[in-house]
């Protein structure tokens, strides 16, 4: 049986703050908010992923990379969950 995570619409909200920090260029702040996401629902893919897009836009793949790999974990384990590139 799938179970959204606990915390997703935090998750979300967290998120969406980070992507417009990104937008507007503050990608130290944008990742703070992706680690704030992920703290809040470490089994929620959607801060691990939009954390890896911002760590590969800054071009820390090996970080990236890690992150992804979270994402394709969880993935396996929370069949139903998604993917937001």
């Amino acid at each position: 049986m799938h179970t959204t995570p606990r915390f997703h619409e935090e998750v979300v909200a967290k998120t969406d703050e980070g992507r417009q920090l990104e937008l507007a260029g503050d990608l130290e702040s944008a990742l703070e908010k992706y680690d704030e996401a992920i703290e809040l629902e470490r089994n929620d893919p959607l801060g691990w992923s939009s954390k890896g897009h911002l760590l590969f836009k800054m071009k820390q793949y090996e970080a990236a990379i890690k992150c992804y790999q979270q994402v394709v974990t969880l993935q396996i384990y929370h069949k139903n969950s998604f993917f937001q590139p």
